[in-house]
């Protein structure tokens, strides 16, 4: 028979295993837990402002320029003779998280309405209507949110009339832009940043935005050192996601390797615990029945040999919830994973 004391300091280390990987467990789900707690805070008290933006979604030159010296070409608009003609299609949307207050007591931009200025040597026009109530204004493409009326006289500036805009609302026009001289790139608008009280007004142009993203760290790289980061970021992503996945099917195999040894070897189990030689108080025996994960516990039993006692949880809550907080980082790893190759 084994030294008792012998047996003791094994049971103990067996057990500082399973605690260890119990530590392990429990401090990523603590970190889960504060990023979660983290997001929800944050996303409950980060401060909301307005924001809008006029977007230019895209930019035609409606009059060809010809290279040729003898050539020459006319183009008339509104009845006048004109030089350059370009088609803008803008998007007015609200991108903010509050409305935008354009009248009344609770307004919440400077003036009577919102600028968009074109260089003083242009002149804008649109498709003008006229209302009894509005006046003439220009006349929008598809629906327009309540209340929003874009006003231009064929100057260089145009107005944003609206009482009430409200996240996500948008409303798109067509405007044309007259030049008297060539115009080599498209004759984009300017705003007044801070016409919204404490909040932004900005210009974004789709039509040149991906040459204005900027580059990833691997994109500055030389092309083969950005290939090999990506296939070295890709196996460690791999590796990763390999470890875990063997760590998760470890512990139910483990588990279930204990289950079945301890039904199958049910009636030697009780024997081998209720022979007196077995120096252990009925609370110690019934313990190890029930959790009879120590190999240590068996150093004398004659029976089958019982299974390896790392990676086992004592409890199905603890296991189950080891097993959420695995498949979460696994989850979040193929999400990284899909982010890096399609985006």
């Amino acid at each position: 028979m084994a030294n008792p004391s012998t047996s003791e300091s094994k049971e103990k280390v067996s057990r500082a295993t399973v605690t260890r990987w119990k530590d392990i467990v429990a401090l990523f789900a603590g970190l889960a837990s504060l990023i979660g707690v983290a997001i929800g805070l944050w996303t409950q008290v980060k401060p909301s402002k307005p924001a809008a933006e006029l977007q230019i979604l895209s930019a035609n030159r409606l009059t060809p320029t010809i290279d040729l010296p003898d050539l020459t070409s006319n183009f008339m608009y509104a009845g006048a003779p004109v030089r350059d003609l370009w088609k803008l299609k803008m998007r007015f949307i609200n991108t903010g998280s509050v409305s935008i207050i354009g009248q009344g007591a609770k307004k919440n931009i400077l003036g009577e309405y919102l600028t968009v200025q074109f260089n003083t040597s242009l002149k804008v026009f649109g498709r003008n209507v006229y209302d009894v109530e509005k006046g003439s204004y220009i006349q929008p493409e598809g629906e327009s949110f309540p209340g929003a009326t874009l006003v231009g006289e064929g100057g260089n500036r145009i107005y944003l009339k609206f009482q009430q805009w409200r996240p996500n609302e948008e409303v798109i026009y067509s405007l044309y832009v007259v030049s008297d001289t060539i115009e080599y790139q498209p004759p984009l608008p300017k705003v007044t940043e801070r016409d919204i009280v404490d909040g932004d007004l900005k210009v974004r142009d789709f039509t040149t935005l991906a040459l204005k993203q900027k580059m990833s760290l691997l994109d500055r790289l030389p092309k083969f050192l950005a290939i090999l980061g990506r296939i070295l970021g890709y196996l460690l992503i791999l590796g990763v996601f390999v470890t875990l996945v063997i760590f998760l099917s470890l512990m139910w195999v483990r588990k279930l390797q204990w289950l079945i040894w301890k039904t199958t070897n049910k009636v030697s189990i009780n024997e081998y615990l209720a022979n007196p030689e077995y120096k252990k108080t009925p609370v110690e025996k019934d313990k190890i029945w029930k959790k009879p994960w120590s190999s240590n516990y068996w150093d004398s039993y004659t029976g089958p040999k019982p299974p390896k006692d790392d990676l086992v949880l004592d409890g199905w809550f603890d296991l189950f919830f080891a097993s959420f907080i695995v498949l979460l980082i696994i989850c979040s790893l193929l999400a990284l994973a899909a982010a890096a190759i399609y985006i």
